[in-house]
């Protein structure tokens, strides 16, 4: 149960009187030695050390809280009183003289505590005093007195302490449910702030997906306020905060049993649902609509009313069950897309094989790189000189190799793509490691514009045995428009020896002249020329006149999709340096190195 703030006074209070008064009990003997025993004398130190003592343990209990120290302390203290007692005030240089009986007053004093304590102390002392007048004090032998009054202290302290360690370890447990209660409040408080967005107060997006997390939601409407960052932008935020309040109003008052209301993000918010009735919750939200389109918002600007006419636009998701979010996200997209204001999800519309296949995809790639299942394949480019391999990445799921047509643009969106092509400059530089053979590698253009991704390459390219024999190459279609980082790109693998290949040309704007700025050192003709060229001379004459160009720009002509015979000749005449296609050969998992 929570402490509120008149227990934590009370309990702070009790902690200070308990604290102060160990200190005070422990200090006191100490007082007493320096006014009533000689300096320095043997009773001096004694009294004086375990005073000492006990108050430097009851310091670092104050930090620590152990029980055996407050317990030890406590004895200390008590060796003092009975010393200084015995040898002050008794004048007893014996330890064990029976005179020592007479601190059974003090012992019941401290173990009884409060008017208890202080009743029967007196009771004590008027029997004592009784039992001497009567000359009844009894003789007893200097042993059995000692034993006696030892088995009396032993008991005594014991007691007093237990009692003591019992009221601070109950000083504690209140300490420990105050500090819990503080602990459990802060908590919540945090966890409202996760969860809720300050300008409406409603629950966030992070609410959302922990909510369709825990229940079972069979609909979810995404609500999204028409032009809003118009309102925000011409007139002020203070102003698109005061609709946002009005609107999530508006909504929360539609809100019924089976529905719970969420802002999305700026000008969106969700409604979902665990109960659905097509009928009647379809006409509600229709007309939901109709009323805030009749019934604009009053916003006071500079003691100014304004009406600001608010138009929602409403998208509907039913399925697939774990996609809700994510699928009326995409029918959002299409109703903006078609300009419709309601929309519903339709499988037609293809949202969920679309959103499905992507997110598939990502399962199965980060699966893959987890599992090692990201391989190379090599595909043999015939050159009359030396051995020259493309190495092209698969994916391997169980004995099958999955194109990467399947998988890389989803992997593009991700940082695993970045991962991919680590992957894939590791294992082909492994693989040709102790070759002599010329091998070639994919980059794209968000791969050499990373600089993370342009140090990694560089670094790998530094501790190769022959960077000499390794080529990157970059699709004509990778925004060859900025050339100047591919430029410094191309420089910086110069230093190393390592090639530059522009793959794809002519499948693209094909500019000639960022061609000869880039200086590439091979350029690779696409195959949506090179399979025509032996059947129309338009295509023919196309790939001359690459051939010429990079020939005069010190380039070497790669011919793709060489698909047969007649190709192979063809581009042969042409002039074209080395050729690729599975004429040539196909991508093996092993080469001839």
């Amino acid at each position: 149960m929570p402490i509120n703030r008149i227990e934590a006074l009370v309990l702070k209070r009790k902690r200070f009187i308990f604290e102060a008064s160990l200190v005070l009990s422990v200090i006191a003997p100490t007082l007493f030695s320096i006014f009533f025993i000689p300096l320095f004398s043997p009773a001096f130190y004694f009294n004086t050390f375990f005073s000492s003592a006990s108050l430097l343990l009851l310091l670092y209990n104050r930090t620590t809280r152990y029980t055996h120290l407050l317990r030890t302390a406590q004895l200390f203290v008590f060796l003092a009183y009975i010393h200084f007692t015995a040898t002050v005030i008794l004048n007893v240089e014996d330890t064990f003289a029976g005179v020592w009986y007479l601190f059974l007053v003090l012992m019941v004093f401290l173990v009884l505590e409060n008017r208890a304590g202080f009743f029967y102390s007196a009771l004590v002392v008027a029997t004592l005093i009784l039992i001497e007048q009567l000359g009844l004090i009894p003789t007893l032998s200097p042993n059995l007195v000692s034993v006696l009054i030892a088995v009396v202290i032993i008991t005594t302290l014991g007691t007093f302490i237990n009692n003591t360690i019992r009221a601070n370890e109950a000083i504690l447990n209140d300490e420990n449910r105050l500090l819990e209660s503080r602990v459990q409040e802060r908590t919540q408080e945090l966890d409202h702030t996760l969860t809720h967005e300050n300008v409406t107060g409603l629950p966030n997006r992070h609410a959302l997906l922990r909510y369709l997390d825990r229940h079972e939601a069979v609909a979810l409407a995404i609500i999204d306020i028409r032009h809003f960052s118009h309102i925000n932008d011409t007139f002020s935020h203070d102003t698109g905060d005061a609709i946002l309040r009005e609107v999530a109003r508006r909504l929360g008052a539609y809100v019924s049993q089976g529905m719970t209301l969420f802002r999305l993000d700026s000008d969106r918010f969700a409604l979902v649902y665990t109960q659905w009735d097509a009928q009647n919750h379809k006409t509600a939200l229709e007309k939901l609509q109709a009323d805030f389109e009749a019934n604009p918002i009053d916003i006071e600007m500079a003691g100014v009313t304004q009406a600001f006419g608010v138009s929602l636009l409403i998208a509907m998701s039913f399925e697939p069950k774990g996609l809700l979010l994510d699928t009326a996200g995409l029918v959002l997209k299409h109703a903006k897309r078609t300009h419709q204001n309601f929309v519903v999800y339709d499988k037609a519309y293809d949202l969920e094989g679309k959103t499905i296949r992507a997110m598939n995809n990502l399962k199965l790639i980060k699966r893959a790189i987890d599992e090692d299942d990201i391989v190379p394949v090599f595909q043999k480019i015939l050159h009359q000189e030396h051995n020259y391999y493309e190495a092209l990445v698969r994916l391997r799921r169980g004995a099958e190799l999955l194109s990467p047509a399947l998988f890389l643009d989803d992997a593009k969106k991700t940082p695993y793509y970045h991962q991919i092509t680590r992957i894939m400059i590791e294992k082909s530089m492994d693989y040709f490691r102790t070759s002599n053979a010329k091998f070639s590698i994919n980059l794209s253009f968000q791969d050499i514009a990373h600089p993370e991704m342009e140090h990694f390459i560089i670094d790998r390219l530094k501790h190769f045995s022959q960077p000499q024999n390794v080529v990157f190459e970059m699709l004509e279609s990778e925004n060859i428009e900025v050339p100047t980082i591919i430029t410094r790109f191309n420089a910086r693998i110069k230093e190393y020896g390592a090639s530059l290949a522009i793959d794809d040309f002519g499948s693209g704007y094909s500019n000639f002249h960022y061609l000869a700025d880039l200086e590439p050192d091979i350029l690779k003709i696409d195959g949506s020329i090179i399979k025509h060229i032996a059947i129309d001379t338009r295509y023919a004459l196309i790939a001359k006149t690459i051939v010429q160009f990079a020939h005069d720009q010190h380039m070497m002509v790669v011919g793709e999709f060489v698909h047969n015979q007649a190709t192979f000749d063809t581009a042969q005449s042409l002039g074209i340096d080395a050729f690729q296609g599975y004429h040539i050969a196909k991508p093996e998992l092993e080469v001839e190195r």
